[in-house]
């Protein structure tokens, strides 16, 4: 935190890039939404008082894509399809395609949670043949898995199975046991049905 702290007020934005996705995974796994939520936002607001330019336009861009899962986390839903929003604004304009996936993640979540399953999917859709496209195995999974969690939903059981299971063998062959668990609750809840 003090390092975070210290990079923030130093505009150290590169040196912050370089731990973003980690600093995201840890409050995610550790259950700290709300820290990482401070965090991301005393960034948010150092930057956007700083100078403009591309390189702190694009970090913008790429915090508010975490920082969009962190508000959606603790239940600030408009507050993350806002985030999430100006994050895929900003990373639709740059190449940075994992970073918009990041913001699209969050996007199709907020979404489905608004029972707007219609563009759920779209968005998941448009995140999955990206993911594909640029060959990021890890995104693929998660949203084939939350491709199956919204046939789920719509009790389309049978496409539900065989997304589940393509993501669940995307990420044995990953050897991500953290993100196998998902698909796996997924697939009892196919079985439960």
């Amino acid at each position: 935190r003090q390092a975070w702290q210290h990079a923030v007020k130093q505009h150290s934005w590169e040196e912050l890039l370089t731990v973003l996705d980690t600093l995201w995974f840890y409050c995610e796994v550790r259950t700290r939404s709300l820290e990482g939520l401070v965090m991301l936002q005393q960034a948010e607001q150092e930057l956007k008082a700083s100078s403009a330019g591309e390189e702190n336009e694009l970090f913008l861009g790429r915090l508010l894509a975490r920082l969009s899962w962190f508000y959606y986390d603790i239940g600030l839903v408009h507050k993350s399809s806002d985030a999430s929003e100006e994050a895929v604004q900003i990373l639709s304009r740059y190449d940075h395609p994992r970073d918009l996936l990041s913001a699209l993640y969050s996007r199709q979540i907020v979404a489905l949670t608004h029972f707007n399953f219609e563009t759920g999917a779209e968005i998941l859709q448009e995140a999955l043949s990206l993911a594909r496209l640029i060959g990021d195995r890890s995104w693929e999974g998660k949203f084939l898995v939350w491709t199956a969690i919204l046939k789920v939903v719509q009790n389309d059981l049978d496409p539900a199975r065989a997304l589940v299971e393509e993501g669940l063998a995307v990420f044995e062959h990953l050897g991500d046991y953290w993100g196998a668990m998902r698909p796996l609750s997924v697939l009892g809840d196919v079985e439960e049905s």
